[in-house]
């Protein structure tokens, strides 16, 4: 489960409890609004962080994730698993700023934080 926690008072305002087993990765974008966690149920999940909702499953990896970031815009996710891979997501965004219909994992063999 990732929860999330108001800084200021250490209050859990939300429990987002969609993973099977352990989340070992969080990142959130730089305007605050999509979030990214993964782990080892293998795959990566996009919020829409003001809402809580699950809005995107990134699915490829065929061992736990255990490494994401997002680039400064959201709209592309780095990760890298314990199969040995490290994947770049190209997140296609809809006006409302959350990822829209497609999106294809490309296998790479070295990694970079991701341009904007």
């Amino acid at each position: 489960r990732v929860r999330v926690w108001r800084v200021t008072t250490g209050e859990c305002i939300r429990t987002l409890g969609d993973h099977r087993g352990d989340v070992y990765a969080l990142a959130l974008s730089a305007d605050g609004l999509l979030m990214a966690s993964a782990g080892y149920g293998m795959r990566i999940r996009l919020w829409d962080a003001p809402s809580g909702r699950c809005v995107r499953l990134l699915e490829g990896h065929t061992l736990a994730v255990h490494g994401i970031a997002l680039n400064a815009d959201g709209s592309r996710v780095a990760s890298g698993g314990f199969d040995r891979s490290v994947r770049i997501w190209d997140i296609v965004l809809t006006d409302a700023g959350v990822p829209g219909a497609s999106s294809q994992p490309s296998r790479i063999h070295g990694a970079a934080p991701p341009p904007a």
